[in-house]
């Protein structure tokens, strides 16, 4: 039932649009297709835009992840630094005495040569590395503290005492102290151990100061929108971060997903965070961004493409129902041209618009129908008039000629007396030939049966036998399904004339004529073949051509093949051909139609 709704609906809306102006169907076509184009531009840019959007993130993401690796170099830059400075020849010397003068006095005066001498060392290793974020370089034996840093900027006795123990408990390598990075930075603690001689005794702890902030500054310069950029850092074993950058809360922060970068909410505002980890010194990182700078560049061009695509559209459609109307406004002209002239064809309707100078389609439609018309006007007034009236003088004057009455009383009498006198083939020759008189001269309408066409064969076969005796073979081999199906009147029994003339009346042979009918594919093909005789290549192309004049059956056959392409359409008709070298065919080809029975005409 529901299948029967949708055949019904789908019908209606099919007939509708048949039924609707040829404007109107455009404009839905036109529209239809721009709506379509429209949806598949929006979708596209939708699958652009998604694409792009995960192109972006994985390049600020690769950016990002990129500072960490500034980050490790500038601390890696900056434990050489102290590796150098600890196997500094001179600095080694200077505090080897400082020690050892540390011992004889008890207080060191700052004045001496040698705390001046050990000061400018350490102020020459501070300005070689002044782009590397250091705040100042310390050197201290716990008994002075020798640095590069402003009086405000001082740490604590407890500070320095604390890094002092840690790069003790190192032994000489680097410390990396992060528990005073909010306030003051970041701490590398190293102990100087005497190299010469080999004692390897405590001479002093070099303390380096970096500025975590500019360092990240520095890391993150090369990002987009870097100064939006925010940074989280922790030791890899504590779960609490050592430096958030100012003004950042982590209270509500929830990393989501797998990946090493999202979308994540921060103090109720979106960020695009990075996470990883500094191998080298074991931190972990999280790198943030406003989401809401990059969400508004994707956003905008976003928006612009759509409605880029929208206005086109529409300026599309609104240029296309302006050219479609001025196209179908001379359509509709034509048509009213056309339905004038097929009220009254006496008068040619004419238009404002002189499409004489027009070559396009439009000037030739109108250019042509006028001269079509004006044709149709010279036949009906000439030609059409004048032909009926000669062909129904003529009709009158045969009509007036030859009674068919006496024509047929006449062959009875003939026939009566050649069977008082015996005279039997006599008989059946007045017999056929009146059956033939009788359909030649008949009021019946052209369509015949193919039984009642075969029966005027063989009533015309009756008279050829007795003339040509034994030299003429006649056989038929008619399918069950075919007698019964229409054919226009007297078409079988031309050609069969015609093998008799050219396969008998030229030879002295016997000649053999076979009618065969059946049905093929829903056509009913009928073949008369002959032997005796041949038909010249593409005879019936040469005869429509007028190449080849006819010889009397000429008439005939043209006469066929138009009536039948009158009444059934170009795709029928009759075909000439040679089977081999002793036999010729003549083809007809009719659709198969059955004629009921009361519409048989005996």
């Amino acid at each position: 039932m529901k299948n029967d709704h949708l055949k019904s609906f789908a019908g209606k809306t099919k007939n509708r649009f048949t039924n609707l102006p040829i404007y109107k169907k455009l404009l839905l076509i036109i529209g239809t297709l721009t709506f379509t184009m429209s949806c598949f531009s929006l979708t596209a840019i939708e699958l652009t835009s998604h694409n792009n959007q995960k192109l972006l993130y994985s390049s600020i993401s690769s950016l990002m992840s990129s500072s960490s690796t500034e980050i490790s170099d500038q601390l890696t830059d900056t434990v050489e630094l102290t590796s150098s400075m600890l196997s500094n020849m001179t600095l080694q010397n200077m505090l080897s005495k400082l020690k050892e003068t540390e011992n004889e006095a008890e207080n060191l005066s700052p004045y001496t040569n040698l705390y001046q001498e050990l000061s400018t060392l350490v102020y020459d290793y501070y300005y070689t590395y002044p782009s590397r974020n250091i705040s100042y370089i310390a050197i201290t034996n716990g008994a002075f503290t020798l640095s590069t840093y402003n009086k405000g900027s001082r740490l604590t006795s407890d500070i320095i005492e604390d890094i002092m123990l840690r790069a003790e408990e190192a032994e000489g390598s680097p410390v990396l102290i992060t528990d005073y990075a909010e306030d003051y930075g970041i701490f590398i603690g190293r102990t100087v151990r005497r190299i010469d001689p080999l004692q390897l005794d405590s001479l002093g702890t070099i303390i380096v100061n970096l500025d975590i902030s500019s360092l990240l500054k520095d890391a993150t310069e090369n990002i987009a929108l870097s100064e939006n950029v925010a940074y989280v850092l922790s030791e890899a074993d504590s779960t609490e971060p050592f430096y958030i950058t100012e003004n950042l809360s982590l209270d509500d922060f929830h990393f989501p997903g797998l990946e090493n970068y999202a979308v994540c909410n921060v103090d109720g505002e979106k960020y695009f965070a990075v996470r990883g980890l500094i191998t080298d010194y074991n931190w972990n990182y999280l790198c943030l961004i406003e989401y809401n700078s990059i969400l508004s560049s994707l956003s905008t061009t976003k928006i612009l493409c759509i409605v880029m695509i929208l206005c086109s559209a529409l300026i599309f459609f609104l240029l296309a129902r302006k050219i479609v109307r001025s196209l179908t406004r001379h359509l509709n002209l034509l048509t009213d041209k056309m339905i004038a002239f097929g009220k009254d064809d006496s008068v040619l309707p004419q238009n404002k618009y002189d499409y004489t100078l027009r070559k396009d389609e439009i000037g030739t439609l109108h250019n042509q129908f006028d001269v079509m018309a004006k044709k149709i006007q010279t036949l009906i007034n000439e030609n059409y008039k004048n032909e009926l009236l000669r062909k129904d003088m003529m009709l009158k004057n045969l009509q007036n000629q030859i009674n068919p009455h006496f024509l047929y009383n006449t062959l009875e009498s003939i026939n009566w007396r050649a069977k008082a006198s015996g005279e039997k083939e006599i008989s059946q020759m007045v017999e056929a030939l009146g059956a033939l008189l009788r359909t030649s001269l008949s009021s019946h309408p052209d369509i015949s049966t193919i039984k009642n066409e075969l029966q005027i064969v063989r009533n015309y076969i009756t008279i050829q036998k007795i003339r040509f005796e034994d030299r003429l073979l006649y056989s038929e081999n008619i399918d069950p399904s075919v007698p019964d199906c229409e054919i226009p009147l007297l078409t079988i029994q031309p050609l069969v004339e015609n093998a008799i003339r050219y396969g008998l009346e030229v030879n002295i042979d016997a000649c053999t004529i076979a009618v065969n009918a059946f049905h093929a594919n829903g056509d009913i093909i009928i073949q008369i073949i002959n032997d005796g005789s041949q038909f010249e290549d593409d005879t019936l192309e040469k005869l429509i051509s007028h190449q080849m004049l006819p010889h009397g059956f000429g008439i005939g056959i043209l006469n066929i093949q138009k009536r039948i392409q009158m009444i059934y359409g170009g795709q029928y008709g009759i075909k000439l051909k040679n089977i081999d070298e002793e036999h010729a065919m003549s083809e007809i080809i009719l659709p198969m139609r059955k004629i009921q029975e009361g519409e048989k005409h005996d």
